[in-house]
């Protein structure tokens, strides 16, 4: 439906509501797909398994939902490089 039609029939406050709202979708569901498709991988597939906690350091925790996260990526590491493609 063109925009000019549906604003006529919606009026100006429901058309700019959607037109927000379509917005919305389209700045956030590509990035999310993208991070679906290369950047969940990346962060499972990696064999990094945490620091161990030391007197000055707190153990950090890559486990449950923290595996497709980059807290699970080796400070360091070649995939860190990923994130920022």
């Amino acid at each position: 439906i063109a925009d000019s039609e549906l604003h006529r029939c919606v009026g100006l406050d429901t058309f700019v509501m959607i037109r927000f709202l379509r917005f919305g979708f389209d700045v956030t569901f590509y990035p999310f797909l993208c991070a679906c498709l290369i950047l969940f991988p990346t962060y499972y597939t990696n064999p990094y398994e945490g620091a161990i906690a030391t007197e000055n350091s707190e153990e950090i925790v890559t486990g449950g939902y923290f595996r497709i996260t980059m807290n699970r990526l080796e400070p360091g590491s070649p995939r860190l490089w990923i994130s920022c493609l």
